[in-house]
């Protein structure tokens, strides 16, 4: 299966069912963004640096970079394909679901 599929399908299922939250992350946001990856078995090195990875997700999305260019960044940070899909999507519904729709989107037209 191409890793492209395999983020697309991941995000498909993390977009789905990702929680909406407000638009400055809190400590409910950060535990809840954790559980999620944990929840899902997303691998990451530490709390913080997922969490630094999870908002920069977001900035970058609501800075208008596409939704390709940021999984890009995020697999060459050394994430997996499936993990990457998780991660876009957990940052989405725990950091900025102003975006989800933009994921939804580009699921929409890649799966």
């Amino acid at each position: 299966m191409p890793a492209w599929l395999v983020v697309v399908l991941t995000l498909t299922a993390v977009v789905w069912v990702a929680p909406l939250a407000h638009a400055e992350p809190d400590t409910s946001q950060v535990n809840s963004f954790i559980a999620e990856l944990n929840k899902r078995g997303a691998d990451y090195s530490t709390r913080e640096a997922v969490v630094n990875a999870g908002e920069l997700i977001c900035t970058e999305l609501r800075d208008g970079q596409s939704v390709a260019a940021v999984i890009s960044a995020v697999k060459s940070g050394g994430f997996s394909s499936r993990d990457t899909g998780i991660l876009m999507g957990a940052s989405a519904g725990a950091f900025c679901p102003d975006q989800l729709p933009t994921l939804q989107r580009f699921i929409d037209n890649n799966s």
